[in-house]
């Protein structure tokens, strides 16, 4: 049914679809025929001694590879002819179906498009958003656990650097008393 649609766009160009197939067709044959020519020269002309066979089927093969040529040469023309014709003419009708749809249909579209797309990545985000959050949650508890030992660490060695201080000024005091009573702190 597609290919139905299609041959709409490309009816115009029967004329030259036809002539190419006639000129593919000439072409096919004038390749076919060169070895036919030669193995004439070769059969009646070499073999036999025949320089004029020669001469005329080395004419005859020139002028067929020349047409063939030529062939060649119309057959790519009108096939580059026919497909630049139709892809515009398929381009124009795009692109007139196209400019018809109302700016409405194209927002609706739009809008349940990017809704499609918000739920999928909704859907892909949030699961790892949250695992996300339990691994910041477990690594702050982690942190402030370690902070608050350190701390009472630090108070515990804060006071019993106080207790080691004492000790040492009442050994100092005591050893200056003994060694030098007369100096009174």
């Amino acid at each position: 049914m597609k290919g139905t649609k299609l041959l709409k766009y490309i009816s115009p160009y029967v004329w030259p679809l036809i002539l190419m197939a006639i000129f593919i067709y000439c072409q096919v044959s004038a390749t076919l025929a060169l070895p036919d020519y030669m193995a004439r020269i070769i059969n009646e002309g070499i073999i036999d001694h025949k320089s004029n066979v020669i001469l005329d089927s080395g004419l005859i093969m020139m002028l067929i590879a020349i047409g063939g040529s030529l062939a060649a040469v119309v057959v790519g023309y009108l096939s580059s002819r026919i497909a630049a014709g139709f892809a515009q003419r398929l381009r124009e009708a795009v692109f007139t179906k196209v400019e018809s749809f109302s700016l409405t249909w194209i927002m609706a579209v739009a809008v349940v498009g990017l809704i499609f797309i918000i739920a999928v990545l909704f859907r892909i985000i949030i699961p790892k958003f949250s695992q996300l959050q339990r691994l910041v949650d477990k690594l702050n508890l982690v942190t402030r656990e370690f902070l608050l030992k350190r701390i009472l660490l630090m108070a515990k060695t804060m006071s019993l650097m106080k207790k080691w201080l004492g000790q040492l000024k009442q050994l100092m005091q005591t050893t200056l008393f003994v060694l030098c009573p007369e100096v009174i702190i």
